[in-house]
């Protein structure tokens, strides 16, 4: 097969590629406002519940769940749904997160190979998983950019490596982390826990005094915007890395 039949077969795996992400992103999108809704709904349910209940001995067990008040004729309460929502706000990173590395991983391999089909007559061609262990997303910048020959968005990849961090606490910490007080202010006891919240709490991410992570929705519509558009600008560099006569036998 020459040069001309690989140039279209990758040129059409790449423009359903990223018709695919484009696709997937804007449902993700919209599960997301639908789930918020619905959560919403069911907290102001509860609240309504609470009111016309207020006697009740389960408003003791509504208690425990610490942080999501409501105030009512001078008594506070707390709602299982409202906690139940920041988790499932919180799982939304995790989710964004885990499409990135899935399908930059599979964009990878696609570019892997297409490289090792075009070094006819060379050593074995690498493959993904030649790129050591850890960090998927790193993992695959490497490839992209010291294998197949293309360069990174600095501005979009850094985005992601923040939020990288983030649902690394997410994940590991529970969505907790240990807090101290500090100048009357609630904060992370570790350092780059403390500089990671700050940079992102314009975006969206906020600490309670028990230490609990906030997410916003706006914050995860970032991240999903973010992601999109990485994953097209690595196509779109792929497609024009791919054209040039000098990746036939790079």
């Amino acid at each position: 097969m020459g040069f001309r039949e690989y140039q279209v077969d990758l040129q059409y795996l790449i423009k359903r590629f990223r018709g695919m992400y484009d696709a997937q992103c804007e449902l993700m999108q919209e599960s997301f406002v639908r789930m918020d809704q619905l959560l919403s709904r069911e907290v102001a349910s509860e609240r309504d519940l609470l009111e016309d209940d207020i006697a009740d001995q389960r408003l003791e067990d509504w208690k425990i769940l610490n942080q999501e008040t409501y105030e009512t004729e001078g008594e506070e309460f707390v709602f299982g749904s409202a906690r139940f929502r920041r988790l499932i706000r919180r799982s939304n990173i995790v989710t964004i997160m885990s499409y990135l590395e899935s399908s930059l991983s599979e964009i990878t391999s696609l570019l892997l190979d297409e490289v090792n089909t075009r070094r006819v007559g060379t050593a074995p061609g690498l493959r993904l998983r030649d790129f050591g262990n850890g960090n998927v997303c790193y993992r695959c910048k490497t490839a992209l950019t010291k294998y197949v020959g293309i360069s990174q968005n600095q501005s979009l990849w850094d985005n992601l490596q923040d939020c990288v961090k983030l649902r690394n606490l997410i994940v590991h910490k529970g969505g907790f982390i240990a807090v101290l007080e500090k100048d009357g202010q609630t904060v992370p006891e570790q350092d780059n826990q403390r500089k990671l919240i700050k940079k992102l709490e314009p975006k969206g991410l906020s600490l309670l005094e028990s230490g609990e992570l906030i997410v916003e929705p706006q914050l995860y519509e970032m991240l999903l915007e973010n992601v999109r558009d990485y994953l097209c600008d690595i196509l779109d560099r792929a497609s024009e890395h791919f054209t040039s006569p000098k990746a036939v036998n790079p």
